[in-house]
C-alpha cells in the first residue's frame, strides 16, 4: 500500500513539473511582428520583426534578425505593423 501511495505521489509531482515548465515557456516566447512598408496601394518590403519598435511620426524603428545577432531597422513613410501570432 505505502508503495503505491509513494508511486501515485510521484507521478502526480512529475505530471505537476511538466505542467508548470510547459507554461512557463509559452509565456516567456517573444512577440513577433510583420512589417510592411506601402508605396501607394503597393507594398514595397517586408520585414519579420522580433519587436515592435517605436514610432516617431512616420519613421519607425525596429528590430530584425536572430536574438543573438539583431538588427536595428528604420523605415520612413506609410507602414504597417501586424503580431504574428
Amino acid at each position: 500500500m505505502k508503495i503505491k501511495l509513494f508511486v501515485g505521489t510521484v507521478i502526480i509531482a512529475i505530471a505537476v513539473f511538466v505542467f508548470a515548465v510547459s507554461n512557463t515557456f509559452s509565456q516567456s516566447q517573444p512577440k513577433h511582428y510583420t512589417v510592411k512598408l506601402y508605396s501607394g496601394n503597393n507594398v514595397v518590403a517586408t520585414w519579420n520583426a522580433l519587436d515592435w519598435g517605436y514610432a516617431d511620426g512616420q519613421t519607425l524603428v525596429f528590430t530584425v534578425g536572430e536574438q543573438n545577432y539583431p538588427t536595428r531597422v528604420r523605415i520612413n513613410g506609410t507602414f504597417s505593423v501586424e503580431e504574428v501570432k
